[in-house]
């Protein structure tokens, strides 16, 4: 239903510029994961209380989302939108609260409610790779509610799960039916990162909380450190598109966007696991697990900042010098997520690179 309309509103993703899909591709990716999510809430409507201020906040985020698809939405307005939604979660209680001041739990809720939906945003650069990781991130909060008895995260968390799993077959077709665009990536990075704080924050009550919500949703923040790193390093704006990405990186090793999908969700299970192991095991385990993660992660980055991983991709179709000229600065933020195919290289199955 969704695909068909996009068709007959001329909804579509067109093949110009820095798009190199073989055909226009409806992108109303979003508006379906949306709608699913919100149909799976109904049977417990009602039930939910202050907690159905997230869904409220993310519909807020998709229909700013979606309206950037079809005409670009300033930055700085996205900015705004994420700021005002965090901090009506600190009003309501809905924020990080283990800080004990309530400007460093606004600040704190702030970073992370506009960190995470950014990093999604930018994490949505080959198809399936954000609604895969957001399926099985979403599915670890569930498990890691579940296991403290808090029902109520864990349905709208599982409810998200269902919801990005089922848009993946039509995503991950060949070539893909239809992109997430950032009508999609904007409101499920809120929910992540909603559900995420929420699921802990109840139950950890010091800094142990940010660090098991951090392996909860631990793909996108790898991925966003590691564009970081690699752009500071090469001295280009941040804000620079280009084929830097874990996603990237995974795709000339792995040769297809559906290969990526599954080595995203094994890695992301495997975060979701440790974090809720730590966390039932008590003590320290925690926090010597996520330290372990984090170095880990940082000697990940080194490794995939090694020519053996790097150079390779830049080169996937021109040299690491023609990544900034792909887009605009700020491309990063204010483009389209959803307009992939393969661009990493022509001989790449279609429906799989956006050069973000």
């Amino acid at each position: 239903m969704v695909i068909g309309l996009a068709w007959r509103t001329g909804f579509l993703d067109h093949p110009v510029g820095y798009k190199r899909h073989l055909s226009p591709t409806p992108l109303l990716g979003g508006s379906l994961v949306f709608a699913g999510f919100v149909v799976a809430l109904i049977p417990l409507a009602g039930t939910y209380g202050k907690l159905a201020l997230i869904p409220a906040g993310a519909a807020v985020l998709w229909m700013i989302g979606t309206r950037d698809d079809r005409r670009p939405v300033a930055p700085a307005w996205r900015l705004l939108a994420e700021l005002v939604l965090a901090a009506g979660l600190v009003e309501s209680g809905l924020g990080w609260h283990f800080l004990g001041s309530d400007v460093l739990n606004l600040l704190l809720t702030a970073l992370w409610i506009i960190g995470v939906v950014n990093a999604v945003n930018l994490l949505d650069n080959i198809d399936g790779a954000a609604a895969t990781v957001g399926g099985v991130g979403s599915a670890g909060i569930c498990a890691f509610a579940v296991a403290h008895g808090d029902y109520g995260i864990g349905a709208m968390s599982l409810a998200l799960s269902g919801a990005c799993l089922g848009f993946l077959p039509h995503n991950l077709a060949r070539p893909s039916r239809i992109f997430l665009g950032d009508g999609g990536s904007m409101p499920m990075g809120f929910l992540l990162a909603a559900l995420a704080m929420n699921a802990v924050d109840r139950h950890i009550s010091n800094a142990t909380a940010l660090l098991a919500a951090g392996l909860l949703i631990g793909l996108p923040i790898l991925d966003t450190s590691l564009v970081v790193v690699s752009r500071l390093r090469r001295r280009l704006s941040i804000l620079t598109a280009g084929r830097d990405h874990l996603t990237h990186r995974l795709l000339f090793r792995l040769g297809s966007a559906r290969r990526v999908a599954l080595a995203l969700a094994v890695g992301q299970a495997l975060l979701a696991g440790l974090a809720i192991v730590g966390d039932q095991a008590g003590g320290g385990a925690l926090p010597a697990i996520s330290t372990a993660v984090l170095v880990q992660g940082l000697l990940a980055i080194l490794v995939l900042e090694t020519a053996a991983w790097a150079r390779k991709a830049f080169t996937g179709s021109g040299s690491e010098a023609s990544l900034s000229a792909e887009r605009p600065a700020e491309a990063e933020l204010s483009a389209p997520a959803s307009t992939s195919t393969s661009e990493l290289a022509p001989a790449l199955e279609a429906g799989v690179g956006r050069g973000r």
